[in-house]
């Protein structure tokens, strides 16, 4: 694996990259081709997933830590 994700805060924080991502590509579909638009939605979709997969991890990750 590419990140260690044992560490809720790396864990947080490849969320919040991944928000950014999502907003930054939400902000290049207001721009694109219309024939763009399905792909860039797809995108869109798919980093607002990750982020709340990550969000979710990260809530594991901080209970695990307190036992």
């Amino acid at each position: 694996m590419l990140l260690k994700l044992d560490n809720p805060k790396t864990i947080w924080r490849s969320a919040m990259v991944s928000l950014l991502v999502f907003f930054t590509v939400t902000l290049i579909a207001r721009t694109a081709p219309s024939n763009w638009q399905d792909l860039l939605d797809g995108v869109r979709g798919a980093m607002l997933g990750v982020t709340l997969g990550l969000m979710a991890l990260t809530v594991v990750a901080q209970r695990r830590r307190r036992r």
